[in-house]
Order: structure tokens, then C-alpha cells, then sequence
């Protein structure tokens, strides 16, 4: 079929760099097929602009369609996920491509890009991620103001596509007032629907299990985990557990969560009176008031130090004391957290609850069992038990970032044979040598320390700043933290893990600034660019319902929707009055050729002098007159009459043409020079 519509060059290329800077951010989510069949799509349409291929015929386009289908089907386990999704929507707006014969067809494309493109923030809202959409924005509105322009435009082909990116990015800009008012003041909703997200593709942070590795694994990404505010002094690191999971089930190998189906299942959200907290905790006083910015993690945990009472919405607090949220942290979350300290934590414990707390599968690990049964005989205090096992591990074993593979009974071949390992190691041997002597023990996986940026003041964790530590119950003191890797490597807990990546090499992650962290400037980089997003999501990300609120109090004087009507009703006045007036001024002789706009002053300019030009008097009777009455001007009005009427009749119209703007230049400035001389 022949197309109706026709491209032109600059479209078309601007169409292609958009359509790839579309894909790009979703690369790491796609199966490696889609690319190349975007690029082959795109190659495509390109030889059928250059002549070489015609549009594909029906059968062709079925042929395509199905193959795109199947690879879908294929490559994703849930058709009607967010990651497959947008792949369909990639495809789709890439095959577009191959029957755009209308103008209607490529309006399509433009509207279908624009909503792929939103999808960024789907998975990022940093405020890179911000400037990226409109920097993609701005050149899908070239493209379509370019459909508008007439295909032969392309005599300067680079002026005319500066001047599409000027008109295009001017737009946007005349735009932003609208926005921030918008978003100042326009209500708070939440989303209507949801779409499933890909189980295996969720971003890089803790998991509901820990076995040996897992941490060790996590320690390897240098992603941000989450940011924190603190409310006065920072505490000092080795107050810094912050808990996430509690795990108390063993199997072997591998510590999860275990449910009891009764106290555990218990939850108190933020805002509660009711529960159990009063009868199982004795709490001193507040030691930390801190805010949390979580980075989507997919999960429902959130992370806190210890003993934490929750002060935002949908927070809820377990009966083992960590922090939940009612629904899959899918974007970055802001929550208010005091923790306390303790007197005694849980101090008093049934006897179901012990059980649990000291289960151990049967024949795992028998020559742990021996020795603690050993060991145990000759220390039968609980405390000094737990201080002979810390003692045990601070003389005979080492920390290592690569620790060696263990076998099936992973705690004997640990504690016996290697002696080497990460913090699960120590943590997982530590838990299981306190069960076996009938102390209740349990696994705590989160993160320890962070990093001050110095230029805000905020604490910053890293993925590789995860951290397992262990909780013992101890009679009338309740839970007790002990951290066993403190006892072999205490620079860990005092200094922080992030210290161990100054000598990693930058050729293992060129592309993260962390790996460069040893040199001055970027560091300051590092931690000023770490700054702008931080102050991103806590102002702008962070703008919710009570932070309105709060505004709209201060500027109106009182919240309420009678004032809030009439504020916007005043505002949508004022602003489509200067809008309008905007408009008109713009207009002004603006829709005139500019040699006339120039003209028109030279006129203004003779009329002060009293020579008013008639209503159908031509430029060339006009300075005929003129000339009669300043004779000593007459060589001066020859030459910018001769020049209007070169430009205003014999030029192509085409302003952007090199000769045509040096000729107007020349024209303005003789205009300007211009003088009567009587």
C-alpha cells in the first residue's frame, strides 16, 4: 500500500531516536530476542524510507504479529505482568512503525509513545529518571510537530531540527507552572489497580531466607538500600542494627520465618491503642525519632533499629518486633519511626513459644551437638555459656568476604574444618549452638551502620551493608542481642563494611561511582549527586496527604475544601488572563515576515518626523516622497527600500536560509543606523 503520509528526514530520525531511547531503560527486564526484533523493525522502516524495502504486505504483518506473540508467551510466565506488558507495548509501538500510511497512524504512535514512556517511573523515581522523561518528552513533541511541517522543509536540515527542539522544549517549559500548582494541590488518590510484577526480576535487597552465601552475595551490589533522617545525633554505629527479618526456623541449612498461627500473626498499625505490647516489653526512653526512605524492594518488611514504634499509616509492628507494611513496597516509601530503649524484651515466654525457639532438625550437625553438650556440662550458665562460645570464635576463626563452600551439615563443617566465614556464618553457627544447649535463639537478618552524607546530614545504607546477628532469651531479661561476628572482626561493627571497597578494584563495577570512592572528587560527586535524590524523594516523592495539608494550612490559613475551591478557581483566573495576554502580546505582528516587522519600524521611525506613510501608498512612492522632503537621505532610503523589496519579493520565504538571514541581518542593521538628515 502506498502511504498518504510521507516523513520527512528530520521526523524520521528524530522517530528512531526516540524509539531506541524508549527500550533503553528497560533492557535489563527484556528477553534478549525483543531488541533485536525492535532493531529490526526500525531497520525495516528505514529502507523503506531510503527505497530499498516496500511496506510488509498482509501476510507479512501476521507473520510478524505471531512471531511477536509467541515470543512473549514464551519468554514471560505471566502474560498479564508489568515487565510483559510493556514488552508488548515496545513491540507493538516498534511493528507501528511498519504501517504508519496515515497521519492518524503516526498520531497513534506518538500517543502510545508517551505512555510507554511513563512507564519509567514504574520502576525509578529518582530525579535522573525525572530529567530523562523530559528530555524523551521533548524530542517525541519534535516528532510530532514535525508531522505538521511539509516533508520538502529539509534545506537546512539541522536549523530546522534545532528549531523543532527551541519550539518543543519552549512548550514543555510554558508548561511547569501548570504542573507544580497541579501537584501542590491536586488531591492525593491512590492507585486504582495494580498489575503483578515479575516474582524473579524484583531489584537486589534481602530475601525471606538466609542460608550461607546470602548475604555474602548481597554484600557484592552497591545499591542503595535505604536513606535515613534522624531527629537530633546520629547513634554510634554499633547502635546501628537496623532489623528486618526475624528467622526461627532451621531446616539444616537454610533459617526462615515460622509462623505459629497464633501470637505471631499479631499485628498493631501505627495509630493503635490495642495489642500486646504493654505486657511484652519493658521500654526505657526514646533514644532515636528518625524518618526512612525506602527503596522498592518489593516486599512487605521494612527495616527500623531496635524496639521501634511506627508513626505512619499502614505501618504495622509484629509480635517479634520488626516493622511491616499492608502492601508490597513497589516505589520508594517514606515511613517515621521512635525506637526505644529496652529493659526487657519479651521477658516472659510460654512454653509453646520456647519450644519453637529452640527447635533443631533431628540429626543435623552431630558433632555441634557433642561439643555444646560438652561444653555445656562445664558451663551450665546461660551467660556464661554464650561468653565461652564468643570467646571460641574470637580465638580460632577468621572473617573473609569469600568464604569457603560447606557441606551438608553446614554448622559442623564450619565450626570444625573452615573456620572461615561471613557474618550468616558466625551468625547461623552462634543461633544453632545456643538451641542445641536449650537457650531460645533466633537468626535477625538486616543491615548494620551506614554512611553520613556530610552535605545533608542523612545516613545512607547500601546493600553491602547487610548484616545477620543473632537474639537470645534469656530469663527476665527477655531477648538479647549478641552479634558473634563482632567477636571476630569488631572493625565491622565499629567502622562499617564499606571500608573493604576501597580496595576493590573500579574494573569490577567501572560504571558505579562507589568503586571510586578512595578518589576525593568523585566521592564529593558521589555523595552531592546521592544529596539531590535524597532531597528529591523527601520533598517531592515524599509530598503526601499530611505534607498537602499542611501546605494548603499555611497558605490559605485554614484547610478546607470551601477555601481550597475558591484559592484554584482564583489561580485558574489569574493564570489564563496572563496566559491570554502572553498569547496576544506573542501575536502581536508576530504571524508578519520579519522584513515586514522591520519595515514597519523604519515607517515609525520617518512618521516621528512627520512623514506619515498613506494606507496603499507602495515602499517605492513612499520614499519617493521622503526624499523630496530630506533630499540629504535620499542615497539611504534607495538602499533599504532596494533591499526590502529584494527580500520581501524575490527571496523563497525560507528564514532559515543562510544567504536569505545574512540579508535580513544586513537589512535590520541599516534600519537601526537609519537618520533623517534635513
Amino acid at each position: 500500500m502506498t502511504p498518504v503520509f510521507q516523513l520527512s528526514r528530520q521526523s524520521l530520525w528524530c522517530l528512531f531516536i526516540v524509539q531506541l531511547l524508549l527500550i533503553l531503560p528497560h533492557l535489563g527486564r527484556l528477553p534478549l530476542w525483543l531488541p533485536c526484533f525492535y532493531g529490526a523493525a526500525l531497520f525495516w522502516r528505514y529502507g523503506v524510507y531510503s527505497g530499498r524495502f516496500v511496506f510488509p504486505l498482509k501476510w507479512q504483518k501476521a507473520g510478524l504479529l505471531l512471531i511477536f506473540v509467541s515470543g512473549i508467551v514464551l519468554s514471560f510466565r505471566q502474560v498479564f505482568a508489568l515487565d510483559s506488558l510493556i514488552a508488548v507495548l515496545l513491540g507493538l509501538s516498534s511493528l507501528k512503525l511498519l504501517e504508519m500510511y496515515y497521519k492518524r497512524d503516526a498520531l497513534v504512535w506518538v500517543f502510545v509513545s508517551i505512555f510507554i514512556l511513563m512507564t519509567v517511573f514504574l520502576f525509578s523515581q529518582s530525579i535522573f529518571s525525572a530529567l530523562y522523561v523530559f528530555i524523551v518528552l521533548s524530542l517525541i513533541l519534535v516528532v510530532y510537530i514535525s508531522f505538521y511541517r511539509s516533508p520538502d522543509s529539509d534545506k537546512d536540515n539541522f536549523g530546522n531540527t534545532l528549531q523543532l527542539v527551541k519550539l518543543s522544549s519552549s512548550m514543555l517549559l510554558q508548561s511547569i507552572p501548570l504542573m507544580i500548582v497541579m501537584f501542590l494541590v491536586f488531591p492525593r488518590l491512590g492507585s486504582l489497580w495494580s498489575v503483578p510484577l515479575q516474582s524473579d526480576k524484583s531489584k537486589t535487597g534481602m530475601s525471606d531466607t538466609l542460608r550461607p552465601g546470602d548475604i555474602n552475595n548481597l554484600t557484592q551490589s552497591k545499591e542503595v538500600a535505604f536513606r535515613v533522617t534522624f531527629n537530633g545525633d546520629i547513634p554510634s554505629n554499633d547502635e546501628l542494627y537496623w532489623r528486618g527479618l526475624v528467622l526461627n526456623h532451621f531446616d539444616g541449612l537454610t533459617w526462615e520465618q515460622y509462623s505459629t498461627g497464633h501470637v505471631d500473626e499479631q499485628i498493631i498499625w501505627a495509630g493503635s491503642r490495642s495489642g500486646f505490647m504493654p505486657d511484652r516489653i519493658k521500654r526505657g526512653e526514646m533514644y532515636a525519632d528518625y524518618e526512612i526512605i525506602l527503596e522498592p524492594s518489593y516486599r512487605y518488611w521494612l527495616f527500623a533499629l531496635a524496639t521501634p514504634i511506627p508513626q505512619t499509616a499502614h505501618v504495622g509492628l509484629t509480635s517479634d518486633f520488626r516493622l511491616m507494611k499492608d502492601s508490597p513496597i513497589n516505589a520508594r516509601f517514606k515511613y517515621k519511626v521512635q525506637s526505644f530503649r529496652v529493659i526487657a524484651l519479651e521477658p516472659e515466654m510460654d512454653a509453646r513459644r520456647i519450644y519453637i525457639e529452640t527447635a533443631l532438625p533431628e540429626n543435623a550437625n552431630p558433632k555441634t551437638r557433642s561439643y555444646v553438650q560438652s561444653l555445656r556440662e562445664q558451663v551450665p550458665d546461660d551467660d556464661a555459656y554464650i561468653k565461652a562460645v564468643l570467646n571460641m570464635f574470637h580465638q580460632d576463626f577468621f572473617y573473609t568476604l569469600k568464604p569457603p563452600l560447606l557441606g551438608q551439615h553446614s554448622v559442623d563443617d564450619f565450626l570444625f574444618n573452615t573456620k572461615k566465614g561471613f557474618c550468616e556464618h558466625f551468625a547461623s553457627s552462634f543461633a544453632f549452638m545456643m538451641r542445641a544447649a536449650g537457650i531460645p535463639a533466633r537468626v535477625i537478618a538486616g543491615y548494620q551502620g551506614g554512611e553520613i552524607n556530610p552535605y545533608e546530614g542523612y545516613l545512607l545504607v547500601h546493600q553491602y551493608d547487610a548484616h545477620a546477628w543473632v537474639e537470645v532469651w534469656l530469663e527476665d531479661k527477655g531477648w538479647v542481642r549478641i552479634d558473634p561476628t563482632a567477636a571476630v572482626a569488631p572493625q565491622r561493627i565499629l567502622d562499617g563494611f564499606r571500608d573493604s571497597f576501597l580496595s576493590t578494584s573500579p574494573l569490577e563495577s567501572p560504571f558505579s561511582l562507589d568503586s571510586y570512592r578512595g578518589l576525593g572528587f568523585i566521592n564529593e560527586l558521589r555523595l552531592q549527586a546521592d544529596r539531590v535524590n535524597y532531597l528529591w524523594a523527601r520533598w517531592v516523592l515524599g509530598y503526601d496527604n499530611k505534607l498537602q495539608e499542611k501546605f494548603l494550612s499555611n497558605l490559605l490559613g485554614e484547610y478546607s475544601v470551601k477555601r481550597i475551591a475558591i484559592a484554584s478557581a482564583l489561580f485558574a483566573g489569574v493564570f489564563f488572563i496572563l496566559l491570554s495576554a502572553y498569547i496576544y502580546w506573542k501575536g502581536i505582528d508576530r504571524t508578519r515576515p520579519a522584513v515586514i516587522r522591520v519595515y514597519q519600524k523604519f515607517c515609525k521611525r520617518i512618521a516621528k518626523k512627520g512623514m506619515q506613510r498613506q494606507v496603499g501608498e507602495s515602499p517605492l512612492a513612499f520614499a519617493h516622497r521622503v526624499k523630496q522632503a530630506f533630499p540629504d537621505s535620499g542615497t539611504a532610503l534607495d538602499e533599504i527600500t532596494s533591499e526590502f523589496y529584494a527580500l520581501a519579493y524575490n527571496a523563497d520565504g525560507n528564514d532559515n536560509d543562510k544567504t536569505d538571514a545574512d540579508a535580513l541581518k544586513s537589512f535590520k542593521a541599516k534600519v537601526n543606523a537609519f537618520n533623517l538628515r534635513v
